[in-house]
């Protein structure tokens, strides 16, 4: 079944869509990552949905990112508060949350690619990998689609986005018609994660 922003990519699908954020710094180290197999990340992960799950549904990825992402501290296991602190540096609805494909490794560092947003806002991208003790959560800014002045996804404030938009030097006429097409590039939020992290 999908939900409404699945439905909306489809129906929109040929529609253009804007990047912003390619304007910054990238960021120089400052976190860390421990080297873990994709099926031990994933383990530990389902280990953790099975223990704090409150209906008889089946562990997915998609089913944790959305059980358990979300900004709604009720309920939530311990050893997840630095992921979610770490995830709610940028205000966004948690309407639609989900995993991105499977749990990958690059440069020897292993994570989940997850969207969120509302139907509303145009999703951001975030990243779920493991330190060695707990799993953390990291929002990169290079490439993903948030008001950066604001740290906010884009659908909450058209005005407030219009200025935004008007210092991403983006090719469009009336930058009002499109606060709803602003996409992430996965390949330049990667960048930024894969600088921002090292493996230990």
């Amino acid at each position: 079944m999908l939900n409404e922003s699945q439905l909306r990519l489809i129906i929109e699908g040929g529609r253009k869509r804007y990047v912003v954020n390619l304007d910054v710094e990238l960021p120089n180290g400052g976190r860390t990552a421990a080297k873990i197999s994709a099926k031990e990340f994933e383990e530990k992960i389902k280990e953790i949905y099975e223990r704090n799950k409150e209906d008889d549904r089946k562990f997915s990825l998609d089913s944790f990112v959305y059980r358990f992402c979300n900004n709604y501290k009720n309920n939530k296991p311990k050893e997840l508060s630095t992921l979610l602190d770490d995830i709610s540096k940028i205000d966004y609805d948690c309407e639609n949350l989900g995993a991105i494909g499977k749990v990958e490794t690059r440069k020897g560092i292993t994570y989940l690619k997850c969207y969120a947003g509302g139907d509303w806002e145009c999703p951001i991208l975030f990243f779920i990998y493991w330190d060695g003790k707990r799993f953390r959560g990291y929002i990169p800014t290079y490439g993903n689609a948030f008001n950066r002045k604001l740290k906010r996804a884009f659908g909450n404030g058209d005005d407030e986005d219009v200025e935004f938009l008007k210092t991403q030097n983006l090719d469009c006429d009336d930058l009002y018609s499109i606060v709803r097409d602003i996409d992430y590039d996965v390949n330049a939020c990667l960048k930024d994660f894969l600088i921002r992290v090292k493996l230990k």
